[in-house]
């Protein structure tokens, strides 16, 4: 049984999370979660690294996730999640001074010691980070209330996604204006700082301590493919996860070097627009998770975000100022339903004796089966995809001429629509509204 807390101890533990989440938020939303944001890219692209080989960086950041298997029954069995969680937390943030530091001792010329020195350090952190998920899933499962937890994450998304917006605005800014690797290395540093922030306010945060019945083994790990809903959430959002990172890490490598756009540009239309959306959204998301269930919500945002990537094949750089910004308001607005209700499904579908361990097999897959293998297979796919469409000259919309890029796009829409489909309606949660019921309501 959990000991929860309560009252003035619950309210203040709460509030350190939105503190340190919208502190961390000016560090994700510069070097992407686990890596991949738009500076970051930007930086890569300065550095003379190629797709392909940002891609592998990418693909690096997913693997090293496979670590928090083990980290899983320490953190049951010890009942030290949060000296854990502070441990991985402040590695995962700091490792990035020595990567903004790369560019000042490493001369430019020797570019495969920059890119093997970056995917190291990438590794290492984005390791480091995939314990603190763990830990932190675990933790929020034992401190929110079943009964507030859709409002609290919408008000906690809502609040941290107002400093995403507005530092990736001021990081945009300062990066067009000062666009040299020295700067770019300020920047990561005093972002490190904010990333390192948000974990020390965790000292604060109260832990309810777990009773567990027995101690946890590495038999635990069958767990959760012994429970067949879990499972099938495990494989949906595995496969999801690979319709959603296949054009990822190439994205804003698009907009940088085929669209023209600025960094400021990029977090103006693209992120900027799109958390708008999210702030104006989240409350009611919130809401109808609490009302219907995390399922109809996922299955109709999953559906909707399917279609995004067929709107960035219209893009141009004549056009991009139209068509991104309506990508980014439909995404704004659906992204943080299924963002949430999944989330919200690999904390409370897990039963409270296994549940570290049923979160740590869950990360685990749906990032290395379906981020990493996405981002290494994505990878292949442009580098196979370039010369032979440079080659083939396919006219395509609004005179434009087919790409690799495009291709990509057009690829990570089917596969995006068939999971939405077929896959996600396969979950089951207990009390969650039908779909078909709610829509005949509605009607």
């Amino acid at each position: 049984m959990e000991n929860r807390l309560k009252g003035k101890d619950l309210r203040k533990s709460l509030t350190y999370v939105i503190i340190a989440v919208t502190l961390g938020n000016v560090f994700f939303i510069t070097v992407g979660s686990p890596v991949g944001g738009a500076a970051f890219t930007k930086f890569a692209v300065k550095l003379g690294i190629d797709d392909f080989k940002y891609g592998i960086i990418l693909t690096l950041a997913i693997m090293g996730s496979i670590i928090q298997l083990p980290f899983s029954f320490n953190i049951e069995n010890s009942g030290k999640r949060k000296i854990i969680f502070l441990i991985a937390g402040f590695i995962h943030r700091l490792l990035y001074i020595p990567i903004a530091l790369i560019p000042l001792f490493i001369p430019s010329t020797n570019k495969n010691l920059i890119f093997i020195s970056i995917a190291f350090l990438i590794m290492i952190s984005s390791a480091a980070n995939s314990i603190v998920g763990v830990a932190f899933s675990s933790w929020m499962g034992s401190l929110v209330p079943l009964r507030i937890r859709g409002r609290y994450f919408s008000k906690r998304m809502m609040i941290y996604t107002i400093s995403g917006a507005l530092s990736g605005l001021a990081i945009g800014q300062y990066i067009d204006r000062f666009n040299s690797l020295t700067n770019y290395s300020i920047l990561f540093i005093v972002v490190a700082l904010f990333g390192a922030a948000d974990i020390f306010c965790f000292i604060f945060l109260k832990d309810p301590p777990v009773e567990s019945t027995e101690k946890q083994s590495i038999k635990t790990l069958k767990e959760p493919f012994k429970d067949r809903n879990y499972l099938k959430l495990i494989i949906s959002v595995s496969l999801w996860n690979f319709g959603i990172n296949l054009p990822t890490p190439f994205l804003f490598m698009f907009m940088i070097k085929q669209l023209n756009m600025s960094l400021f540009s990029i977090y103006l239309l693209s992120q900027f627009v799109s958390n708008a959306a999210t702030i104006l959204s989240v409350r009611f998301i919130g809401k109808a998770i609490d009302k219907y269930g995390n399922r109809p919500v996922a299955i109709v945002s999953s559906f909707i975000i399917s279609t995004i990537p067929f709107l960035w094949c219209f893009a141009t750089p004549y056009n991009y100022y139209v068509i991104m910004p309506i990508a980014s308001l439909i995404t704004g607005i659906f992204w943080p339903g299924f963002e949430m209700s999944f989330m919200n499904l690999s904390i409370w579908l897990a039963p409270k004796k296994y549940r570290t361990s049923y979160i740590a097999n869950y990360t685990m897959f749906t990032s290395v089966v379906g981020i990493g293998l996405s981002y290494l297979l994505g990878s292949y796919f442009m580098k196979f995809a370039t010369p032979y469409l440079k080659e083939l000259q396919a006219p395509f919309f609004i005179g434009q001429t087919l790409n690799h890029y495009h291709a990509l796009f057009i690829l990570t829409f089917i596969t995006r629509l068939v999971i939405s489909i077929v896959f996600i309606p396969k979950i089951n949660e207990n009390n969650a509204k039908s779909l078909r019921d709610i829509i005949k309501r509605k009607v």
